[in-house]
Formats: C-alpha cells, sequence, structure tokens
C-alpha cells in the first residue's frame, strides 16, 4: 500500500493505474473527510456472520482463481482473472496493479491481499464524481 500512498499529491502526468487511484483517493478525501460515518459497536457486532459469510464466499472466488491451487494469484492467473470480471486493463496496469496488491513481495497475492485487490478493484472502476 505504501506505493499507493507514494503517489499522492504528485501531479499525474498519464491517467494510468496511478492516475487512476490518484484520483479517486483524491475525490475521497474530498467528499468523506468531514462526514461522521462511525457506527455503534452492536450494529458492528451484528454484522460478523454476514462476515463470516461474504468471506467464505470470497475465499471460494480466490479458490476458484488459483488454478494451481499454491494459495497464490499469479500474475497470470490475475490477468484471467481480471478477463472475467470483464475489466480491461493495459498490462502494465495490471503489473503496477499485481505489485500493489503483492504486499509481502511473496510473488503472489494470497488470500489478505486478495481482499485488498478487490477493494482496489472496486475503487478503479466506480466512476469519478467529475465523470458523471
Amino acid at each position: 500500500m505504501g506505493a499507493i500512498i507514494c503517489c499522492i499529491g504528485k501531479p499525474s502526468k498519464e491517467k494510468g493505474l496511478d492516475g487512476k487511484l490518484e484520483s479517486k483517493i483524491a475525490e475521497i478525501r474530498r467528499n468523506k473527510f468531514g462526514q461522521s460515518r462511525l457506527k455503534s459497536v452492536e450494529s458492528i457486532v451484528m454484522l460478523f456472520p454476514m462476515l463470516k459469510e461474504r468471506l467464505k464466499t470470497l475465499r471460494g472466488m480466490f479458490e476458484q482463481y488459483d488454478e494451481d491451487s499454491n494459495g497464490s494469484i499469479e500474475p497470470n492467473e490475475l490477468k484471467r482473472f481480471l478477463e472475467h470480471l470483464q475489466l480491461h486493463f493495459q498490462e502494465q496496469e495490471i503489473k503496477n496493479l499485481f505489485h500493489y496488491c503483492d504486499i509481502d513481495g511473496s510473488k503472489g497475492i494470497q488470500f489478505n491481499e486478495f481482499i485488498v485487490l478487490l477493494c482496489l478493484i472496486h475503487l478503479l472502476t466506480e466512476p469519478l464524481s467529475s465523470d458523471k
């Protein structure tokens, strides 16, 4: 994640992955800071059963795309995953996305890093408010 944060505040000359992430993070800062989204402890605890089921679903999805069942998603598996989601990233964007999500540098995306990947995909595929 440090690689993402290092890009914040620097002007982006191209709208590659770094530029898209920079724009999304800037928009989130503008729109969501200052808005209290705190929930009560009780409401968070009530979500645990649902969270457990959703994590099981995500684990199944992870295992489906971990084609060689080695416990991590390699770059070629990531590319097929993105193609299945009908997301059209350029080759360099896929490499950057893989690099950002391989937090421990193991040359593979483990399940916890897969969750980070899904969050980044969500950020990247949600249109900017200025694009609406």
